[in-house]
């Protein structure tokens, strides 16, 4: 038996355009779907059945997957705590001469080390 009885999917960055419609697609299974991104407009847009940008078949997913109270939404990273799943789908931070960040980008996956399922993913067997 699994140690994980959760069956939430989060995905960080889940008002993007990899993030959204990665998430329109689970919830349209009848996942549930906790979309987190910092972006409050975006999130906002969502849950009032307005996508965040054109994607073609969005709107009409997006109300079929609200009506069905498949969708979440957190700007907390910290309501990953119900998810048995994480995806995440943010871009790499940049600099003006397009230099990845990594610094910043590291300092955010060492962030979430502090949430118990990423401890249990990582622990060495």
């Amino acid at each position: 038996m699994s140690k994980f009885k959760k069956k939430e999917i989060s995905i960080i960055g889940g008002a993007g355009h990899i993030g959204f419609p990665l998430g329109l697609a689970f919830a349209s299974k009848r996942k549930t779907v906790n979309l987190i991104d910092l972006n409050k407009k975006n999130l906002n847009l969502i849950k009032n059945g307005k996508p965040p940008f054109y994607e073609i078949g969005a709107k009409k997913l997006l109300l079929k997957c609200l009506k069905l109270n498949k969708l979440k939404f957190s700007n907390e990273l910290s309501s990953i705590k119900m998810s048995k799943f994480v995806i995440i789908c943010i871009g790499t931070p940049i600099n003006k001469k397009l230099k990845p960040l990594t610094k910043d980008f590291l300092i955010f996956f060492k962030s979430l080390f502090k949430f118990k399922i990423f401890q249990e993913f990582f622990k060495e067997k």
